[in-house]
């Protein structure tokens, strides 16, 4: 299980800085914190939440157990200092939820897959994740590679 305190002074960094209001009863919500929660990762936020890769991409059952306990939790510190707040909310800051998806399964299969996407990997990255998020138009995919090529996301 996470800290449950980090991930509420995470939300509450999403909303001041991105515009996201966190609704658990919707699952859009849900599934856009586990994207977050996912990237931020590689942003520097040394979170415990361990991802395996599902559905949607890649997803976590602690982080949702936590998200459910987070109502009356009252925050006592801000835990995301080492995350690069600017860098992370560029990368994010107005992307759809099937960006979000596929940038985080992209990340998931290059961390967890590294020696499958040696060379010109970024093509077959693309075409990876195509085959495993058909529903997500290819224009979508390639700027979600592009956008984690150029914040140096996939080296």
């Amino acid at each position: 299980m996470g800290d449950v305190n980090e991930l509420k002074a995470f939300i509450d960094f999403l909303k001041s800085n991105i515009g996201f209001d966190f609704n658990v009863n919707f699952f859009n919500d849900r599934l856009k914190v586990q994207k977050y929660v996912f990237l931020a990762k590689f942003l520097g936020w040394n979170h415990n939440y361990h991802y395996n890769l599902y559905i949607r991409g890649p997803y976590c059952s602690e982080l949702a157990d936590d998200y459910y306990n987070l109502d009356n939790l009252e925050l006592y510190k801000s835990p995301i200092n080492s995350l690069d707040q600017e860098k992370f909310v560029s990368l994010v800051y107005g992307k759809s939820i099937h960006w979000l998806e596929a940038s985080s399964t992209m990340m998931s299969l290059y961390h967890n897959y590294q020696y499958q996407f040696k060379g010109n990997y970024g093509s077959k990255l693309i075409e990876t994740t195509h085959n495993l998020k058909p529903n997500i138009p290819i224009e979508t995919l390639k700027q979600a590679y592009a956008d984690l090529m150029d914040n140096d996301l996939l080296n």
